[in-house]
């Protein structure tokens, strides 16, 4: 008989008690299947039952019409859903399969959890209850039945409603060693991704703050919000960290605070680091920041963070097609040792303003803008010249068209004029208010060749950028163009100042030629030549950003990256005689074992930069797998000029699908007036199968 008949034919007969309504919720599968005159339905070979999602299978199943019970025979599976399986040697379950005993069962929860016991009682469908059981994640296997970590419990009772395991007469084991005893005790389902409770602990070890342990526990306040609370404890120090999250329809908060009580500072310590962004009416968006910190060291001492000047701000935005309006004002607090005796001196307020919007051009063509932007400093010393205030408003209209002639020549032209008042305080070498403008243009020339053979292309493309303007007025204060940075970005631009205190005026022109190759053997290089030529010295004085005199040093950028295994970036300032005055290198190396980034830098002496000797510095950040288990990252900051490194680190790390291990060393040698150099080790186990999935399964063997 075919098995569809059968199917037919046995679900008939199996859901003949139900109502009426509920006769197409179950099926019953099998290559034979014998229906007797007293209503019981036997079903051997291949057997499969499906009922309101939950498929069962076996060699045999006989279903007794009298008490509407199902007595199978295994080997069976049991698949609740998509989280839930359960595997026994022999049931007893009632024709629903809500209800019901297994013997020889174990259950696996989301392909994580595994669950064993000798016998296991499901009730209504929702309650799982296992008797003499035991709880682990770990592979076990024929030739080695201990797992790593187990625990074992008079009764589990898996809750699949309230996504809970609860544990009762408990006991944890590692490697079959009894370790603790807990008499009652829960943990979430592996189905649960956020659920209230203690994380995975960190021992940590430091020159500083001597040996002790970290205990987080993560606490819900529902859907979208949560705090991790973290006490530290050694010999050294007691200290409460905290990380709070809360999420808005209209936007979202982060807090990061600590507060410790310890043997390095007599007073009391603590941190507070906090950012928002809230979306307003009218498309504007509120955003900020808040950094606070009782002393300077503090946050290096506990890792919190390697700032060494901190920035509280408050802004506002908003941001379409046709407007910007941009409004922030920002607070700074230095923690650099340098800094501190004479922090009056140093920028501690700041506001930034800006509007911009497009101007109507009728037949002009081409985009026309309006810019107003506003700028403050405020210091708080009042002492003549170190105490200086100073406040900018600005104004710049500016039209810009471009068209491409029949020589293929793509050709920009771009004119404007700038406006600036001044005001200066605490400062007597500058007037109290200036007047200054500076009308310009600029002509930008490219002339693109291209050629694709075979799927490689080839990119040519030379660059002639000419530009003139002429600032009017006194003399103001430079304070947002003290460091210029001569690289792509700014080759072919109005100007290399990256402020509008200094802008560069008369003639000038940049040439350059840029070369783009892409081929199909997923490979690609780049390279750009290019140098500035003034007619007059602009008196930019900074020699290492290869700027000064009437010819800049020469810019020579090449890129090379070979699909997303390997990149090359490199950037480099020769000067007349082929020596280097900056120079800037990243390479990237990405593998299946390996990933590798490294930078290498460097910078000639240059009095007007305040660096009276030649630096040279070489950054590695690396990590290697050396199997599905093993891994290990390095990364330093090696200061070549002095012959010392900066800082460095190293961690090794062993995962399977039931544990990990993080063991880390790190050395911060920064030595200061407030610093000192501090040594760390920290060592953390984190146990898989309830929400802290792993990737890597091992398999048994023999």
């Amino acid at each position: 008989m075919p098995r569809r008949l059968l199917a037919a034919l046995a679900s008939l007969a199996l859901l003949a008690p139900l109502p009426a309504a509920a006769q197409d919720l179950a099926t019953l599968l099998a290559d034979r299947v014998e229906v007797m005159g007293s209503g019981t339905i036997v079903a051997e070979g291949n057997v499969e039952v499906f009922y309101r999602g939950i498929r069962l299978t076996a060699p045999r199943v006989r279903y007794e019409r009298a008490g509407e019970r199902l007595f199978i025979e295994g080997p069976i599976t049991l698949a609740d859903g998509d989280t839930v399986t359960v595997l026994a040697e022999a049931a007893e379950l009632d024709a629903d399969l809500r209800n019901g005993i297994l013997l020889g069962a174990q259950m696996v929860l989301d392909q994580e959890l595994q669950l064993a016991a000798p016998r296991i009682d499901r009730v209504d469908g929702r309650y799982v209850q296992l008797t003499n059981a035991v709880a682990t994640s770990c592979r076990v296997c024929a030739s080695n039945p201990t797992p790593l970590w187990e625990i074992r419990a008079n009764r589990i009772i898996h809750d699949r409603e309230a996504r809970q395991i609860y544990f009762e007469g408990a006991q944890f084991r590692l490697a079959g060693v009894p370790l603790a005893y807990l008499p009652r005790f829960r943990m979430p389902d592996p189905t649960v991704d956020r659920q209230s409770g203690v994380l995975a602990p960190r021992i940590f070890t430091s020159t500083l703050l001597s040996t002790g342990i970290q205990t987080p526990y993560f606490l819900t306040f529902g859907p979208h919000a949560d705090v991790v609370l973290t006490p530290w404890a050694s010999d050294v120090t007691t200290t409460l960290e905290a990380r709070y999250r809360q999420r808005f329809r209209f936007g979202g908060l982060n807090v990061r605070t600590a507060v410790s009580d310890d043997t390095v500072n007599e007073n009391l310590r603590a941190f507070l680091f906090a950012d928002w962004s809230f979306r307003l009416p009218g498309e504007f968006t509120l955003g900020g920041d808040l950094e606070l910190v009782s002393d300077t060291s503090y946050l290096r001492d506990y890792g919190f963070s390697n700032k060494d000047r901190l920035d509280s701000s408050v802004s506002i935005k908003r941001t379409n097609g046709s407007e910007d309006i941009f409004l922030e004002f920002v607070g700074f607090r230095t923690l650099r040792g340098p800094d501190l005796a004479v922090r009056d001196q140093v920028t501690a307020r700041l506001l930034e303003g800006r509007y911009e919007t497009r101007l109507p051009t009728g037949d002009a063509g081409g985009s026309a803008w309006l810019r107003l932007d506003t700028t403050a400093i405020l210091r708080p010393s009042t002492a003549d010249i170190v105490g200086r205030d100073v406040a900018r408003f600005g104004a710049e209209t500016e039209w810009r068209g471009d068209t491409v002639t029949a020589g293929g020549i793509v050709a920009a032209l771009d004119a404007g004029v700038m406006a600036d008042l001044y005001l200066v305080a605490d400062d007597s070498t500058f007037s109290e208010a200036t007047l200054r403008g500076a009308p310009y243009a600029a002509l930008d020339l490219r002339w693109p060749f291209q050629k694709s053979e075979t799927g490689v292309s080839h990119l040519i493309e030379p660059a002639l950028f000419v530009a003139w303007s002429d600032t009017l007025g006194g003399d103001v204060p430079n304070e947002d163009s003290t460091l210029i940075d001569f690289d792509d970005g700014n080759l072919l631009a109005l100007s290399r100042f990256p402020g509008n205190d200094r802008t560069e005026d008369g003639l000038r022109a940049a040439l350059a030629v840029r070369y783009q190759r892409e081929d199909t053997a997923g490979w690609s290089l780049g390279a750009t030549l290019g140098r500035v030529f003034w007619s007059e010295d602009p008196g930019i004085n900074v020699g290492s950003a290869g700027l000064s005199g009437t010819t800049s040093d020469w810019l020579v950028s090449v890129s090379y990256r070979y699909r997303d295994r390997f990149s090359l970036i490199s950037r480099s300032l020769v000067e007349e005689l082929g020596t280097l005055s900056r120079s800037e290198s990243r390479l990237g190396w990405q593998t299946g074992r390996l990933s590798l980034g490294t930078i290498y830098t460097y910078a000639e002496a240059d009095p007007n930069d305040r660096r009276l000797q030649p630096t040279s510095e070489w950054t590695l950040d690396a990590g290697y797998r050396f199997n599905e288990n093993w891994s290990s990252d390095i990364d330093w900051r090696y200061n070549e000029t002095e012959g010392s490194f900066v800082d460095a680190a190293l961690g090794v790390r062993y995962e399977n699908e039931c544990v990990r291990l993080d063991l880390s060393l790190s050395r911060d040698f920064t030595s200061s007036a407030t610093l000192r150099p501090v040594t760390d080790f920290t060592f953390a186990v984190a146990f898989g199968g309830y929400g802290d999935r792993r990737s890597f399964r091992r398999s048994c063997t023999g």
